[in-house]
């Protein structure tokens, strides 16, 4: 895991992910969700935004995620992306669906 002030816990690049024929590599930023009871406590979800890279993602890449303004359920995908971090998925952990942010 990697350690970066004010978001320790929540990003690091993916250990267990091996490099797809093409030579992917994938960063997560990630955040539980809420807990506000017992019910909660065992609740396994996760709001995940997640970066694609064909070379190896750095520090430097998550930090700047992680500095992307967020919306409602930690989503970091939206029009203040910079254009070096795309592609962006965000997955809330809830639904059968993504969004995705790539360059136009």
């Amino acid at each position: 895991m990697i350690n970066i002030a004010g978001i320790d816990d929540r990003v690091y690049p993916r250990k267990n992910f091996t490099p797809n024929t093409h030579g992917l590599h994938v960063g997560e930023l990630w955040e539980s969700y809420p807990t506000f009871d017992s019910y909660d406590a065992s609740d396994g979800r996760s709001y995940d935004n997640f970066i694609i890279r064909k070379h190896p993602i750095t520090v430097a890449d998550l930090r700047q995620l992680s500095e992307v303004k967020r919306s409602m359920n930690a989503c970091r995908v939206n029009e203040f992306i910079s254009p070096d971090l795309l592609p962006v998925v965000y997955h809330d952990g809830d639904h059968p669906y993504i969004l995705v942010a790539t360059p136009k």
